[in-house]
């Protein structure tokens, strides 16, 4: 009996923790997750067009919400349309997120036009249009011939590249590995290693943020829109968060997907757990990378979600971990003072925890396919 007893007991304690753990990593910006559409693999017989959105859609964004859709005004002409009703009004009011993810999608094109040798030119609007239009692309195809080898090589980087959620290990990433990953990106990013005041103000203060952030029954209730508890909902939803895409084997996917739901996943009484965590992320950071830009600025939000997908591809080239952590963007006092506080002469519009890390798993896609995100 007393065995029983303790079976039970350890039982109920492993899925207060897993539910702790759940809940925590909803707060997660960016992310990367589980099963891309088995349809569009990169297909060599698929037209410029197709391709070019493909990679598109393997772009991070907030809560992999995907709030990016395309009007194609022809075979070589379309249009980046942001999707209002994937953006998280509470969380997200000013749209900083969602046009930073567009920003990151529109990267990945711009970089595939180049492997694919075809001649591509963009427009960011001044604003939001009345369709909610944000970048015009026009591209001319063939300019030069594309190489199977380099066209592979991309695609395995854009499917390589993952939010890092895991401890980092105790060990310096070295200022020309941080050169290297900022590269010609200087006037809007800064780096802040372990041991400066400004680490320091960022480690402790997203702490506090995250605690503001979970108290916040409503934000949790949005950002529980994006947790999906079945493998019939991740397939036809093609977004959000599946038990893969947080790290659990199946043994813990059995008991995710069978025992737990939106109503469980919103709750605060594991507010703790999820303290726990956010600490030893945030302690276990081996430096912050931080992007910068115009206040206010659609235009300046757009080109930081550009910069943000160049240093997250740079940074796994050099095998560095990415992890954004924006929490302090998204509550007060944080939001206000937080470029005063770095000296910084601008808008913050990322917060990245970088480090090394030993968990090498690539993690597949879960993505809509290009033909979701076509406006017919």
């Amino acid at each position: 009996m007393k065995k029983i007893t303790l079976l039970v007991f350890e039982r109920e304690v492993y899925m207060k923790r897993c539910i702790g753990i759940i809940m925590f990593l909803c707060f997660y910006c960016m992310v990367s997750s589980e099963e891309i559409c088995k349809k569009e693999l990169y297909n060599q017989e698929s037209g410029t067009l197709e391709k070019l959105l493909y990679f598109g859609t393997l772009a991070p964004s907030s809560h992999n919400a995907q709030m990016w859709k395309i009007k194609i005004v022809s075979e070589n002409e379309f249009f980046i349309i942001f999707d209002k009703e994937k953006n998280l009004n509470l969380v997200d009011p000013d749209y900083r997120e969602s046009e930073i993810s567009i920003g990151a999608f529109l990267k990945n094109v711009i970089d595939g036009a180049k492997v694919l040798g075809v001649d591509m030119e963009y427009t960011i609007l001044d604003k939001i249009q009345s369709d909610n239009s944000i970048i015009h692309v026009t591209f001319k195809e063939n300019v030069t011939n594309a190489s199977k080898i380099e066209i592979k090589n991309f695609e395995e980087l854009l499917l390589k590249r993952k939010t890092s959620k895991e401890k980092f290990l105790d060990k310096e990433v070295n200022q020309e590995v941080i050169k290297k990953i900022i590269s010609d990106n200087g006037e809007n990013v800064k780096y802040f290693a372990k041991g400066t005041p400004e680490f320091e103000y960022i480690r402790e203060n997203t702490i506090k943020a995250y605690k503001f952030q979970g108290l916040d029954l409503n934000k949790r209730k949005e950002l529980s829109n994006f947790f999906r508890f079945s493998d019939k909902e991740v397939n036809e939803k093609k977004d959000g968060f599946s038990a893969e895409m947080l790290g659990m084997d199946q043994v813990k996917k059995f008991f995710y997907y069978k025992f737990f739901n939106k109503e469980k996943v919103e709750n605060l009484d594991f507010l703790k757990e999820e303290m726990k965590i956010i600490t030893e992320q945030a302690n276990s950071a081996d430096g912050f990378l931080i992007i910068f830009g115009e206040k206010n600025s659609m235009k300046s939000n757009v080109n930081a979600g550009i910069i943000l997908e160049e240093i997250w591809l740079n940074a796994d080239r050099e095998n560095v971990k990415i992890q954004p952590l924006s929490q302090m963007l998204e509550e007060e006092p944080f939001k206000s003072e937080i470029s005063d506080k770095l000296g910084i002469n601008g808008e913050v519009k990322m917060v990245l925890r970088t480090g090394y890390s030993t968990n090498n798993k690539i993690i597949k896609k879960n993505r809509k396919c290009v033909e979701d995100i076509v406006i017919k």
